[in-house]
């Protein structure tokens, strides 16, 4: 959860903090289908994180999925350099996410998000990311 408070230390911490909310949920729902397939036996070990431009994958704002108190772009932030980051795997190269190709090979499949706050981050980036995709596609939702 990102907090606020006074000072340019609470700022950068912030700024970390929506970092990690952002791009960290973006890979942990999707990151395993998406491995190019000369890559499937690597392993997955963190290397850091790198600045991309075509980032980020989803405008948050305009994402109907994300709960306001979770919307880190809704608190006049003024810059958003802080979304063009990405995980950098080492001996591994991650595809681009593609909400279409997520989709057909999820067909007749279920997904399902057990657990906390972070449960929920992750089903509310996965359908950001999705829904950036296949903007017009109808979807099924079960809370149980």
């Amino acid at each position: 959860m990102c907090f606020l408070s006074n000072g340019a230390r609470a700022r950068q911490s912030f700024s970390v903090c929506c970092i990690l909310l952002y791009v960290g949920i973006e890979y942990l729902t999707v990151l395993l289908p998406l491995l190019h397939e000369r890559d499937a036996l690597c392993i997955l070990s963190f290397s850091g994180v790198s600045f991309d431009e075509t980032y980020p994958l989803y405008q948050s704002s305009s994402c109907p999925a994300i709960d306001v108190q979770f919307n880190c772009q809704l608190y006049d932030r003024p810059d958003t350099e802080y979304l063009k980051y990405r995980w950098k795997l080492a001996n591994c190269e991650l595809l681009r996410f593609n909400g279409l190709e997520f989709l057909l090979k999820m067909k007749g499949k279920t997904v399902m998000f057990v657990g906390d706050s972070l449960g929920r981050d992750q089903w509310e980036s996965l359908i950001c990311l999705i829904s950036a995709d296949v903007s017009k596609t109808q979807t099924q939702l079960s809370k149980s």
